[in-house]
């Protein structure tokens, strides 16, 4: 009888759990478009890298988190999988939120930080050298650009469509990509112990910052 009023219970708070959950993850994302939209894309632009990675990790958490309440408060396998994909939906939506609203209100470089993580996790420093090293190539401007012929680790880093150019001396490779209205931004990387040598000298115009020896991640607004 016990067990019956249980599960009775259980089916009647399953519609309206599902439905408040529904209707803070439309609300976390409307809150998150807004503030997009209203900033014209530069907030989510700023913390675009952080913002997936960090959006990931807390969506991995809160499905989680939420897992064993759906198990305890729902009937179906169904609805609790409904319930632990809509907490993961709210807590990616919520870490956007809280970084756009991070930008004008704590001083920090959210897109060379994000950039910096992103580089971090895909580049292969040692592969993109050996690469470099091994391109036959001319003498022309100081640089060529090699739209295709690239490893993976800098189709990851550029996803996909930075220009990537080897000066043709030093063997130096510059991952470039932007806009006017964006500016520009990037990776360098050189020899191991060698210092920064980039096309964009080091200037209150540029800021980068050092992912490991011998790479940088950089942003220039023109």
């Amino acid at each position: 009888m016990a067990m019956a009023r249980s599960e009775k219970e259980r089916r009647q708070k399953a519609p309206r759990l599902l439905r408040v959950s529904l209707t803070t993850a439309l609300v976390a994302w409307a809150v998150a478009f807004g503030l997009a939209t209203m900033s014209f894309y530069i907030l989510a632009f700023l913390v675009a890298y952080l913002w997936l990675y960090m959006g990931l990790a807390t969506a991995g958490i809160a499905f989680i988190a939420a897992w064993p309440i759906g198990w305890r408060l729902l009937a179906s396998r169904k609805q609790r999988l409904q319930f632990a994909s809509l907490m993961a939906a709210i807590g990616f939506a919520l870490a956007g939120v809280a970084l756009m609203l991070s930008v004008p209100l704590i001083r920090y470089d959210s897109h060379l930080i994000g950039l910096r993580l992103h580089t971090r996790i895909w580049l292969d420093a040692g592969k993109v050298r050996s690469w470099a090293q091994g391109l036959e190539i001319t003498d022309g401007d100081g640089s060529q650009a090699w739209p295709l012929r690239r490893p993976m680790t800098l189709w990851l880093t550029g996803l996909p469509f930075g220009d990537v150019r080897v000066d043709t001396e030093t063997r130096d490779v510059t991952v470039d990509w932007g806009s006017a209205l964006a500016g520009h931004w990037g990776v360098f990387v050189t020899g191991d112990g060698q210092e920064w040598n980039g096309k964009h000298p080091p200037s209150e115009a540029m800021r980068r910052l050092k992912v490991e020896d011998g790479v940088w991640v950089w942003y220039t607004q023109d």
